[in-house]
């Protein structure tokens, strides 16, 4: 079907991650997206900082030919806190809209449907991140420069 795009998403970071991420962005490649998934591990927000160093190499080793994407990006509010979440969480978008070759970002989820990491608790109250990402949706509607006529 020429309508489905098959994307490709680093979330390790390690040397398979990179030579995947290589392989996938190059011009041979079958991938038409390829992309990034930011989470803290143990380490809470060292990780994220890590995972950005290492997602900033690959695109500066090869400059972006193909369309990226942040597919998911989140936090653990129950393991790390609710206030670690949308750090984690508003990391990925400064990252993301800092670069111009990201097309989107995915917050990964909603709500606490399957785990514990949504933006609404189970008792419907937001979690900080969720503010987090409506600050961020503000600033990029003032950031948009509309053309004179």
């Amino acid at each position: 079907d020429p309508h489905v795009r098959i994307g490709l998403s680093a979330a390790a970071f390690d040397s398979r991650d990179s030579a995947l991420y290589a392989w996938a962005a190059g011009p041979g490649s079958p991938v038409d997206v390829v992309g990034f998934s930011f989470f803290p591990d143990r380490r809470g927000g060292e990780s994220i900082d890590g995972d950005i160093r290492a997602a900033d190499r690959w695109m500066n080793a090869m400059p972006p030919a193909k369309e990226h994407w942040v597919f998911a990006a989140g936090g653990y509010p129950l393991a790390h806190g609710e206030t670690s979440q949308a750090r984690a969480i508003w990391a990925a978008l400064a990252w993301a809209t800092a670069h111009p070759a990201i097309k989107g970002l995915v917050v990964y989820e909603a709500g606490d449907y399957g785990q514990a990491r949504g933006l609404r608790a189970p008792s419907g109250r937001l979690r900080p991140a969720t503010f987090a990402v409506l600050r961020a949706l503000k600033a990029l509607r003032e950031a948009v420069v509309i053309p004179t006529p």
